[in-house]
């Protein structure tokens, strides 16, 4: 094994220095790094939809660099596919498998790899959702352009090699641990006074918070493991023996360190400091729902609020409108039946306004449950502000894989599988725990003075898995004064050993649990990212959709208000009849009732992708 790890080495000093003479140093990569690598980026790959739709396999050729923070800093095609959506869809998972951890025997130079890729037909359980980018065109058949037959993908290393391997890699942080430190989100200083108030008065959040206390006082004890653990014990005696009484007091503190536990200790901290990570997301991943809810209901309510201040100054209008044309009624200047036309449009209004009343008030029911209060708060912002941001779809699609809280858990939980794989391996290691005892001794027949004395013990305890059985042996030393009434060694030196036979079933089947675990684990974070991304998609095709619909309804909004003010003037010369100008009014209801219509509807769409894109956004 020494003899094939340093032609490794020396292989690739060989092809570092005479490969690329003129290039920048490089870090010579180790064999089992490399396809370490390989499987990372495999664990990321999703196969092109519109490639898998139309049965296109091939190999894609890599090179990159992997700077000293771990993340690429460097990237193209070696050699090509053949076909440019799964060149693009090998480069997305490299880009997405960073950051990548670095060798334990890293010294600070950038690690340049060549790393082949292949996409066949059955690792592609189904397609994902598939959006074309924009002037999208089916690509042509290549011509004369063969899969490359040199480049070959590496068998999947077993999950019980793994470990041994990444003992040797330095981790570096996740993408979710990333951003998390990255992560801010700011809002209005009224609505997050809001936000603030709904997650402190939110009772699952608040279970959630004890959650996180509790991951996080797990990886103190975790870190506790690796001290001596420690016992006090005292005894006091007053018996006789062969009818003589005697009296003895002793007080002993005994110690057991751990000394070497195959690694397991150091990643079961690892594997509580993970789970203190996913505690902590869940909890951000909860109060992204309360942001979105929050949200969501004040500016609902302001719009409701804002709506019912255009239609009351509308029914004002309105009413002096009818005041005018019941005058002229009184003296006979109109007939009754355009008074009756103009009450009837005017009683139209009357209804929308009522109607608004039941609109404001259930705003202010779900604004209030959202913020678990008795009372409405008081609300400055008197009418919403319309932005309307020039997005791209594909930048939010890097938003959401990054900031989504589901999909960092779901990379935190393949994390933490990972650890719960090497715990139950580090199992199969010796363990070797220093034990040892000091103790004070007093004792005396009552008709003889007291004799005092030290007792020691010290020695090694050591703990083999072998399969489903177990080996214990221990060697110990001690040396103690006999207790009054008892025939027992003064000194003694005892090797003894045991071997436990089928006595531990359990490691066998939680290894299998780890192992399948770990596989769900990465499962799950695929489907997420399915998800994620098509939820991002239709939060995007809403909000475009929602502001097409504010644009035509403001748009037509406008156009009513001109043309009431057109036929009020008119009415004024005699050129129309002022039910005309009733009816205009009543128009100009309609249209102000579709536009505030679409202005919810933009709010609960702009809302929608924030939260798709988790927060990352801020608009």
């Amino acid at each position: 094994m020494r003899k094939n790890l340093w032609f490794y080495i020396f292989l690739s000093l060989i092809l570092t220095f005479v490969v690329s003479p003129a290039s920048k140093a490089q870090f010579p990569v180790h064999t089992d790094y490399a396809l370490f690598i390989q499987e990372r980026i495999y664990e990321n790959l999703i196969y092109p939809p519109d490639a898998f739709v139309q049965g296109r396999e091939g190999i894609v050729t890599l090179n990159f660099t992997i700077g000293q923070d771990g993340y690429l800093k460097n990237i193209f095609v070696a050699e090509s596919s053949g076909f440019p959506s799964l060149d693009e869809g090998a480069i997305a998972a490299v880009k997405s498998a960073s950051p990548y951890p670095l060798p334990e025997d890293y010294d600070g130079e950038d690690v340049e790899l060549v790393v082949p890729l292949e996409f066949k037909m059955e690792m592609a359980e189904e397609p994902g959702p598939f959006v074309p980018p924009e002037g999208w065109m089916p690509e042509e058949e290549p011509s004369e352009q063969p899969v490359p037959e040199k480049a070959q993908p590496v068998e999947e290393q077993p999950v019980e090699q793994a470990p041994k391997f990444l003992k040797k890699i330095k981790e570096g942080p996740s993408a979710s641990e990333q951003a998390m430190k990255d992560f801010k989100v700011v809002w209005p200083e009224e609505l997050s006074k809001f936000i603030d108030l709904a997650i402190k008065n939110n009772k699952p959040s608040q279970v959630a918070k004890k959650e996180v206390d509790l991951a996080e006082f797990k990886v103190k004890e975790a870190m506790r493991n690796l001290l001596p653990s420690v016992k006090l014990s005292g005894v006091a005696t007053d018996g006789e023996t062969y009818h003589v009484p005697y009296e003895e007091h002793e007080f002993k503190v005994e110690l057991n360190q751990p000394i070497y536990y195959g690694g397991r200790l150091i990643d079961s901290i690892e594997h509580a400091r993970v789970n203190a990570l996913i505690a902590r997301m869940n909890f951000d991943r909860m109060k992204f729902d309360i942001i979105h809810k929050t949200e969501s209901s004040y500016y609902n309510l302001i719009a409701s609020r804002t709506h019912w201040r255009y239609k009351e100054a509308l029914r004002n209008e309105a009413q002096e409108l009818l005041d005018r044309i019941t005058k002229l009624s009184d003296i006979g200047m109109i007939i009754p039946l355009e008074l009756k036309s103009a009450r009837s449009s005017f009683e139209q209004i009357e209804f929308q306004l009522a109607s608004l009343k039941q609109d404001i008030y259930l705003a202010e029911l779900t604004f209030k449950q959202v913020l678990n209060s008795q009372d409405v708060p008081s609300i400055s912002l008197e009418e919403p502000e319309i932005v309307k941001p020039d997005l791209d779809l594909d930048e939010l699609f890097q938003v959401a894989l990054k900031h989504r809280a589901e999909i960092q858990i779901g990379e935190l939980m393949v994390k933490f599988s990972k650890y719960a794989k090497k715990i139950e391996l580090d199992k199969d290691n010796f363990n070797v725990d220093l034990v040892g005892s000091l103790g004070t001794y007093s004792g005396h027949y009552k008709t003889e003075p007291w004799k005092n004395s030290t007792n020691w013990a010290a020695g090694v305890k050591v703990t083999k898995m072998l399969g489903a059985s177990t080996l214990k042996s221990s060697f110990i030393t001690e040396r103690s004064r006999p207790r009054f009434g008892q025939t027992s060694p003064t000194a003694s030196t005892s090797l003894s050993g045991e071997l436990g036979l089928f006595d531990n079933m359990a490691a066998i089947s939680a290894l299998k649990k780890t192992d399948v675990d770990l596989q769900k684990a990465i499962s799950d974070l695929n489907e997420t990212r399915k998800t994620v991304t098509f939820e991002v998609q239709d939060a995007f095709l809403t909000y475009q959709k929602a502001i097409l619909q504010l644009n035509t309804a403001s748009a037509d909004m406008a156009f009513r208000r001109n043309q009431a003010e057109i036929t009020k003037i008119r009415a004024s010369v005699n050129d129309a009849p002022l039910s005309s100008a009733m009816d205009s009014l009543y128009s100009l209801a309609d249209a102000q009732t579709k536009y505030f219509q679409a202005l919810g509807n933009y709010f609960v769409a702009l809302t929608n992708l924030k939260k798709a894109t988790g927060y990352g956004i801020n608009i």
